[in-house]
């Protein structure tokens, strides 16, 4: 799944770092099957990303408004961290799970948070772009076992998450 979790994690978004402890509650909360308190975990979650989205169209507002010499440009904060090609894949693959012998290797998606890569045609992994999505991918790897016990419909099921060291 999620291959580059220590990687991305080495800093902290500025005034954001209760993001890996609102996680922490979240999964802590299901942990304990305490249904309230994950509902108002996952409450506070969703108004910090908010809370930090709002703060990057202000910031873009500024960086926008103010005259740009003929040299400068502005980076989208949306621009990957790290970007996952496909022998980054493919060594990340090979290092993570040795067993797989992984003959295509094709991106999928690739979004704000998030590149998807298909290995042969089977396995879906799943790289996140910036350190601002690890929080989300393990927030949903900790509420995708409850979302999939009240839903009538199949819902995907990581096979194991890994870490990049």
């Amino acid at each position: 799944m999620n291959l580059l979790m220590q990687v991305i994690r080495g800093g902290r978004v500025e005034g954001h770092g209760n993001l890996v402890t609102e996680h922490a509650r979240i999964v802590e909360a299901f942990a304990y099957a305490d249904l309230a308190a994950a509902r108002q975990a996952i409450t506070e979650h969703i108004e910090t990303g908010r809370r930090i989205a709002l703060e990057a169209i202000e910031r873009a507002g500024r960086v926008l408004q103010r005259p740009l010499r003929p040299y400068a440009h502005v980076v989208p904060e949306w621009i990957a961290e790290i970007v996952v090609d496909e022998p980054l894949a493919r060594l990340l693959i090979r290092e993570q799970l040795a067993s797989l012998a992984v003959r295509s290797l094709r991106r999928l998606a690739a979004g704000c948070d998030n590149t998807v890569w298909l290995a042969d045609d089977r396995w879906a992994f799943r790289f996140p772009r910036r350190e601002i999505a690890v929080p989300l991918v393990e927030s949903e790897l900790a509420v995708l076992p409850y979302v999939e016990s009240i839903l009538p419909l199949a819902v995907p099921a990581p096979l194991d998450r890994l870490v990049a060291g």
